[in-house]
């Protein structure tokens, strides 16, 4: 007897498909909020937002990026090779992080990434 109509791998690909397309997106809407919501002190925050799929980064590379564009360019890059499945990691490692999430930085008083979390949660 042969098969007729859809096979149940080709919905498992769909389904695979569509995650992959749903987390590539949340995660790019998110470095995008984080990065444009960061205040630029010497543009060394803006630059210090790490992207990382299924695995924490830990380190702190000082990169001046007072735009913000190399960052969300190079967090983008990152988030292309996420699959449905995977975790992204959006981080920052910056010796002043917690304190500007905290509220502590009159430019961004409520801090960047829990701004950006609600905005995510606001798309579902």
């Amino acid at each position: 007897m042969s098969w007729k109509g859809s096979k149940p791998t080709d919905f498992f690909k769909n389904i695979e498909k569509s995650g992959t397309e749903k987390l590539q997106g949340l995660a790019s809407q998110a470095i995008n909020d984080v990065v444009s919501l960061s205040p630029s002190i010497c543009g060394s925050f803006k630059g210090s937002h790490t992207v990382s799929v299924n695995n924490p980064d830990n380190s702190f590379k000082e990169h001046n990026d007072p735009s913000g564009s190399s960052t969300i360019s190079k967090g983008q890059s990152t988030i292309k090779n996420a699959k449905f499945g995977d975790s992204v990691y959006i981080q920052t490692n910056h010796p002043l992080g917690s304190e500007i999430e905290h509220g502590n930085a009159s430019k961004a008083p409520q801090g960047v990434y829990s701004i950006a979390f609600l905005n995510l949660k606001s798309k579902k």
